[in-house]
């Protein structure tokens, strides 16, 4: 097939970046549907801190950003990327001695969202400032939907929330209430201020389509009919944003 292209002739280039689940069959998939030429990006286990830092990078290195078409699969604020290395709570195989070390000494639940949601202001005014068309597609964490829960967890006090790959979660005690926040904590929470500032309309997520993790797979990632279903639903999404 020949590639599209755009009014300057160049070919169209689908750049995709995320975790585990843009690392399958669906960014190819939508890649053939749009008939462009597929960059992915994507690293197993990878954190929205990498995934930032990494989008950011790569753009900033392209001397033409015209042909660009930009998926940003964003993933669970409670990955880390730390020394050039992403962690994970839970035991997972992104664990380890750092990563106990981080989540024990170092970890802040509400940071943390508050870190990813300024991840997603931010490249979003990026994207838009260097005029590039974009989607971000947050595939199984549902971090807009955050802020109640950091309320509740405010007022317990006494517990954070993690987000266990089985579906479940479980929650670890935060000693950290029990001494004072550091000198830049608020203690107004403004993160649902931010979220209003996200534009939902290039914004997909887990509540507001079909697509979930399917029993049937194991280890918790898209099976071949969900990738079916992811590049569908894009490319619907990216007809309707971009009339193409």
């Amino acid at each position: 097939y020949t590639k599209s292209r755009n009014h300057n002739g160049l070919i169209m280039r689908l750049y995709v970046i995320g975790d585990s689940w843009c690392v399958n069959e669906w960014p190819e998939l939508l890649s053939n549907e749009l008939n462009y030429k597929l960059i992915n990006d994507s690293v197993n286990g990878s954190s929205n801190d990498w995934i930032f830092r990494r989008l950011i990078e790569w753009i900033s290195c392209q001397e033409i950003t015209n042909d660009l078409f930009v998926i940003v699969g964003l993933t669970s604020p409670h990955r880390r990327e730390e020394n050039f290395n992403n962690y994970h709570p839970g035991g997972d195989d992104f664990g380890g001695e750092i990563a106990e070390f981080i989540y024990e000494k170092l970890y802040d639940n509400e940071l943390a969202h508050l870190q990813s949601i300024s991840y997603i202001l931010a490249i979003q005014e990026f994207l838009k400032n260097k005029k590039i068309n974009y989607l971000l597609y947050d595939s199984w964490y549902n971090i807009l939907n955050c802020e109640s829960e950091l309320i509740s967890n405010r007022k317990a006090k006494n517990r954070y929330k993690f987000f266990n790959f089985d579906g479940n979660y479980f929650y670890k005690k935060d000693n950290k209430y029990d001494i004072s926040k550091g000198q830049y904590y608020s203690d107004e929470l403004n993160i649902g201020k931010m979220i209003n500032k996200i534009d939902s309309n290039y914004y997909i997520r887990p509540d507001n389509n079909s697509i979930r993790i399917r029993k049937e797979n194991e280890d918790g990632h898209p099976t071949e009919k969900d990738c079916k279903d992811i590049s569908l639903l894009l490319h619907t999404k990216i007809k309707e944003l971009y009339d193409l």
